[in-house]
């Protein structure tokens, strides 16, 4: 039976994921010194047929992240921009076809005014944006895809506020073309921008970026001149943390410390530092918030941080929270020797109690079987 020509290039892929799943020889041979030559033209060869494969026009791919920033194609949302942006291409080639064939038969061609009232095109072109403002979107609050040393995919995605800057800019020209009043689809188009700013500048602030957050304020108090938004930008963060801890139960709030702290070591376990510290410092400024609205003074309303990062801790060292195996090696290695050690213990005790409380359930109930 003749091999398929692409079985080649889709091996070269399982070793770029997986260097264990390729015969021992054959992936000497890739990471030595000798041959790395020929692998690198494997690899563009192998890239080129994948995007061949594809569909994709290296060059297209090119200016987007000319225009959007430094985009991971390994992800989905690359994707979807680079597709929602061939279909704007289409429909702006729909149109000019239509209003040559307009003019050829002596009528008028529709200026942009009245091709965006009514015609269907404009639907076709809002969905576009819409999908293309969604993607970058997620881009930047969960668009960061994170490996470990050896470039495996770690099971958790981050933020990418790198793109935040190209989120605005997609945002001013999507509200200059669907943010009139007079068009159907301006609601949508302001609440989206909105919420966007508004949002941005609160994280940026738990990031401690508030360089950033203040200026996405300010832009939120230009192109939104309400009084809430003429607050002092001290306030406007103070009153927005307060409304956001007010949603919460005490039990959600120690839930919500929690997985902070857990995304944390996540991090740190994965060479993130930066991001592990940001997380870690937001979930301090949850509780701090906590605390000074509630003035819990019952233990059932307080919310400790430490016991949370316990907690948290246990959960990952246990394997309950999922963290891949060298994640939770390699956060070991950066936490304190002391402080793995007491977890550690602790975890074996919690696991003895259980299986104990296992087996006299067993015992009781063959038992009643007799």
């Amino acid at each position: 039976m003749r091999e398929n020509p692409d079985d080649g290039f889709l091996r070269f892929f399982s070793w770029v994921r997986r260097p264990e799943a390729i015969p021992e020889g054959a992936r000497e041979l890739m990471e030595g010194e000798r041959f790395q030559d020929e692998v690198k033209k494997i690899a563009a060869f192998a890239r080129a047929r994948r995007l061949e494969k594809m569909h994709l026009d290296p060059r297209k791919m090119i200016a987007l992240m000319e225009r959007f920033g430094p985009l991971d194609w390994r992800g989905p949302h690359p994707h979807a921009i680079y597709w929602a942006s061939e279909g704007l291409v289409v429909t702006q080639a729909y149109k000019r076809r239509l209003n040559e064939a307009r003019v050829q038969r002596g009528l008028e061609a529709h200026d942009d005014d009245r091709w965006a009232k009514g015609m269907d095109y404009v639907y076709h072109d809002v969905n576009y944006d819409r999908v293309l403002y969604g993607a970058l979107q997620n881009l930047v609050s969960r668009g960061r895809l994170l490996y470990d040393a050896r470039g495996r995919i770690l099971p958790m995605v981050g933020p990418d506020y790198r793109f935040a800057d190209a989120m605005i800019e997609l945002f001013e020209d999507v509200y200059d073309r669907y943010g009139d009043t007079t068009g159907p689809f301006w609601r949508g188009v302001r609440s989206a921008y909105e919420n966007f700013l508004k949002n941005t500048s609160i994280e940026f602030f738990y990031m401690g970026d508030l360089n950033k957050s203040r200026r996405y304020y300010e832009r939120l108090g230009q192109k939104y001149p309400w009084p809430k938004y003429k607050l002092p930008y001290e306030q406007f963060i103070r009153e927005a943390l307060d409304q956001y801890i007010g949603s919460l139960g005490s039990r959600r709030c120690r839930n919500v410390v929690r997985a902070l702290i857990a995304q944390s070591y996540f991090y740190l376990g994965a060479g993130y530092d930066v991001r592990a510290q940001q997380l870690y410092e937001k979930a301090r400024a949850v509780v701090r918030q906590w605390d000074m609205r509630q003035q819990a003074d019952t233990l059932r309303q307080k919310v400790s941080f430490d016991e949370a990062r316990e907690a948290a801790l246990v959960d990952i060292f246990s394997g309950r929270a999922g963290f891949p195996l060298q994640v939770i090696e390699r956060l070991k290695e950066r936490l304190p020797g002391e402080v793995v050690r007491t977890l550690e213990e602790s975890i074996k005790r919690r696991e003895e109690e259980a299986g104990l409380k296992r087996f006299e359930a067993e015992e009781k109930h063959e038992e009643a079987e007799d």
